[in-house]
């Protein structure tokens, strides 16, 4: 499985995005993360359309972060976090172990 050379400049050098990422960071900026908006239409794209607003609200809410950074005065919706915790749901509905080691 080969790769082609833009596929392989990325792998060596990261994209500007994670380049303008890391330089933020180390600034001490505030990353936005994502919206309600944005996060709630994830939750009806990843677990459909019969869910109500409070338990839409209740999973974003297990997703938001608090930036420490800033003496925990900003928080964010972490998009990494509501996958989690999406993929966490789906596996208990599923009856599934979340936990690997207990399968």
């Amino acid at each position: 499985m080969g790769c082609n050379a833009q596929q392989l400049g990325h792998i060596i050098n990261p994209p500007m995005e994670l380049e303008q990422w890391r330089s933020r960071f180390h600034a001490g900026q505030a990353l936005p993360g994502i919206s309600e908006e944005e996060a709630a239409d994830i939750v009806y794209s990843e677990l459909g359309l019969g869910l109500s607003q409070r338990k839409i609200h209740k999973l974003i809410s297990k997703s938001r972060i608090t930036d420490l950074r800033n003496g925990g005065q900003h928080s964010y919706v972490s998009a990494r976090r509501l996958f989690w915790v999406i993929r966490e749901l789906q596996a208990v509905a599923n009856g599934e172990s979340i936990h690997p080691r207990h399968q």
